[in-house]
């Protein structure tokens, strides 16, 4: 989510909406206050479906509300309605809304360009980041495995190497029983 404080345009962007946004909820409480909307509304509140405010009519009296039919209840009992009489407070919220997604826009375009300008100190510092996250990660593993540094020794210069006690990782990894096996390997 874009901060409203990313610019000045996307905070009054945002205020205006959400002053759009209360005007919208202020008439449909007047609404609800009216009696013949009062005598029709299944329950005397408002809610919203689909992203459209609508009210809850009951079924027999969807004619004294005059508006968009956006939904049917489960049981049939129940129709949503959004009233006419608040279309001109929607396409005002509607309207700021899409002001607000502008203002995102602009904010992440000029963030963007910024991050283009930087891209090869960007990148640099991202293969740093996997350098340390690949370290941590095998550092992690092998205090998991309690595994121990390797070492190859040359003795009198013949070529072997000797695994004493070891298990296999991902025997470790998955905690399943394993027995341990010496291996000595020789040119021999």
């Amino acid at each position: 989510e874009v901060l409203s404080d990313a610019s000045p345009e996307l905070k009054s962007a945002r205020a205006r909406a959400h002053n759009a946004g209360k005007k919208v909820e202020e008439k449909l409480d007047s609404l609800l206050k009216i009696n013949s909307i009062k005598d029709a509304c299944q329950e005397s509140m408002w809610t919203s479906r689909d992203g459209h405010y609508v009210l809850p009519i009951k079924i027999e009296k969807r004619n004294q509300v005059e508006g968009i039919l956006r939904g049917i209840s489960g049981s049939g009992s129940t129709v949503f309605i959004e009233p006419l009489s608040l279309s001109v407070e929607v396409s005002q919220l509607e309207r700021a809304l899409g002001d607000v997604q502008i203002e995102e826009f602009k904010v992440i375009v000029k963030l963007s360009q910024q991050c283009a300008e930087h891209i090869e100190q960007l990148e640099e510092n991202i293969r740093i980041l996997y350098l340390f996250d690949d370290f941590l990660t095998r550092s992690k593993a092998a205090i998991f495995l309690r595994a121990e540094k390797c070492f190859l020794l040359s003795e009198n210069n013949s070529n072997k190497f000797e695994f004493i006690h070891a298990k296999h990782p991902l025997f470790l990894f998955d905690k399943k029983p394993c027995v341990a096996s010496d291996l000595i390997l020789n040119h021999e």
